[in-house]
């Protein structure tokens, strides 16, 4: 890219009759860079990319953040998983007690009958 001299030159004077001072800066500018001797087109170019560019940096950081949603979410999900697992693994331990506490009961039961007949066979 380089710089246009004449279009400089131009673009100032146009600037200084439409806005003063302040619009010769910015036709000097957008003459001699952009190639625009007009000090509205050349600022409009000029916020045009500044905005493209501030744009482009939002949508940065939206990414950023929606990847830093995305690996909560994995880390909430994984923690949710230890957690059914280990309620899982828990209910069955609190099963197999029932059933080995069901069994002992039984047992208690057929021992209580055996020792009944056992006294009334001596009695």
């Amino acid at each position: 890219m380089s710089f246009n001299i004449l279009g400089a030159i131009s673009g100032a004077a146009q600037g200084f009759a439409l806005g003063g001072p302040g619009g010769a800066v910015a036709g000097a500018l957008g003459g001699g860079v952009l190639g625009s001797g007009d000090p509205i087109s050349s600022t409009g170019n000029i916020d045009n990319g500044l905005l493209s560019g501030w744009e482009s940096n939002v949508l940065a950081q939206q990414d950023m953040l929606n990847e830093q949603m995305a690996y909560f979410q994995l880390g909430v999900q994984k923690q949710a998983n230890q957690f059914d697992m280990m309620t899982d693994e828990k209910s069955e331990l609190q099963r197999e007690s029932n059933t080995l506490r069901e069994v002992s009961m039984e047992q208690r039961k057929a021992d209580i009958g055996i020792m009944k007949e056992f006294i009334r066979s001596i009695g």
